[in-house]
């Protein structure tokens, strides 16, 4: 705990000066849609240019249409906003000091008539992650249609996603051979296959599933990819608390009524904001989880419980308008009490298992030009599990039973070290525009 709070006052320390640089800076924030808004337009290309018409800054809009310009000088601006089979729209913005301004383009769709323009196309970076087909859903949806459910409600929200004993199967694989990323970087245990945590409800901002994609950058699965994108704080400070209301449960073959205790309770916790204006963003969720599980072929009183919690931080700084860096860490005990529970299983030769997973994760994103980005990854990860019996006593197995307690006590606790390098660009060839990314992935256990 000494050490991170070091890391975070000394990487405070390097971007404060910076506040005194961005005095008198605003931002041009906004959508790319079309059809009069109702259609939001990722992957458009925004550039603005001052009253010298000098190229200011070059951005893609998001997945849903939003952009973001920061770190703008006070005064006129012309933003232009293009996107292929759409007409290129222009606007002149007026950027104030400390402010926001708020411009979005709704660009109409091309026509064919009977001038032609020639026009040197400007290059740009390319938006895809994958060439495999990717089905997505945003938090905002997994709040209003799975609420409380975490992630495994978000995947089964997709036609897929389908949930199997043991985990979520993707295409009718088997749940180890499905890989989980957030970002670039991967959670799965290279050696089991399975995800030893769960983030906070309210620190996912969208989850993508890919069925066996064949973009070379993705590996270390058979199945399907899961990648999750983290949420990230905004220009004004909120905070919320959701899901208070616990789930009961009912004696077996009676009344719902009839409560005979909780069943399941999930609260979670949400804070973030600026910082430092423009420059720097904090985005903190947590969550505990509590369930009681009833095993129909055990006495009503036999349940497995779980208890977890999750704490989620992510940071991102805006170094300059071209560099930013994005810093993130998660925190995750659990505890289950009679893992292995079931017909054959009695209390006493069952095991309580225990887990904790800390995780840390350093992304650096460079612009170097409007057709060159690079991207460096680095992650940390560790984990420890340990299976605990319910006494020494020796364990005996029978066709009917088993007697005594667990035989051995269980423990595990690999770290792993995660780099990734990526630079991915454009480049205007005889033979047409080229879009290109290479890299490396280094992953030790």
């Amino acid at each position: 705990m000494l050490r991170a709070g070091l890391f975070l006052c000394a990487f405070l320390s390097a971007v404060v000066p910076l506040r005194a640089q961005t005095s008198g800076v605003g931002t041009i924030e906004g959508a790319v849609t079309t059809q009069g808004g109702t259609i939001q337009l990722g992957g458009a290309q925004l550039v603005v240019r001052n009253t010298a018409n000098q190229e200011v800054a070059t951005i893609l809009s998001d997945g849903d249409g939003h952009f973001r310009v920061t770190a703008l000088a006070e005064g006129r601006y012309t933003v232009t906003a293009a996107l292929e089979g759409f007409a290129m729209v222009k606007a002149i913005v007026v950027v104030t000091a400390d402010t926001v301004t708020q411009r979005s383009f709704d660009l109409p769709i091309a026509t064919v008539t009977q001038t032609v323009e020639v026009m040197a196309p400007a290059s740009i970076v390319s938006a895809a992650e994958t060439l495999g087909s990717a089905e997505s859903i945003s938090g905002r949806e997994t709040d209003e249609y799975a609420n409380g459910s975490g992630l495994s409600g978000a995947l089964r929200l997709l036609a897929s996603v389908i949930e199997v004993p043991g985990g979520l199967s993707i295409k009718g694989g088997r749940p180890t051979q499905a890989g989980v990323q957030i970002g670039a970087s991967t959670l799965t245990d290279p050696v089991l296959g399975l995800v030893h945590f769960t983030l906070p409800d309210d620190a996912i901002d969208s989850v993508a599933v890919m069925p066996n994609p064949y973009a070379v950058e993705y590996g270390r699965f058979t199945s399907g990819l899961v990648v999750i994108q983290t949420r990230r704080a905004g220009d004004e400070w909120h905070s919320r608390l959701n899901n208070l209301n616990p789930t009961f449960r009912s004696k077996r073959h009676e009344d719902l009524y009839n409560i005979n205790g909780i069943a399941g309770f999930a609260p979670d916790f949400e804070v973030g904001g600026p910082i430092i204006k423009d420059r720097l963003f904090l985005e903190q969720t947590a969550q505990y989880r509590y369930s009681s599980d009833d095993i129909p072929s055990r006495p009503e009183d036999e349940r497995r419980s779980t208890h977890w919690f999750s704490s989620f931080t992510r940071v991102d700084a805006n170094l300059t308008p071209k560099h930013s860096l994005v810093a993130s860490g998660d925190y995750f005990p659990s505890v289950t009490t009679d893992a292995s529970l079931g017909t054959f299983t009695p209390p006493d030769a069952t095991i309580d298992m225990h887990e904790r997973v800390i995780l840390g994760t350093l992304t650096e994103r460079a612009l170097w030009s409007d057709s060159f980005v690079s991207e460096s990854t680095v992650q940390v990860r560790s984990y420890e599990a340990s299976a605990q019996p319910h006494g020494t006593a020796p364990m005996q197995l029978y066709p009917e039973t088993t007697l005594g307690n667990f035989y051995n006590t269980q423990y595990r606790s690999p770290i792993t070290f995660q780099l990734i390098q990526t630079a991915s660009g454009s480049a205007k060839l005889p033979s047409g525009l080229h879009l290109f990314k290479v890299g490396i992935d280094l992953l030790a256990n």
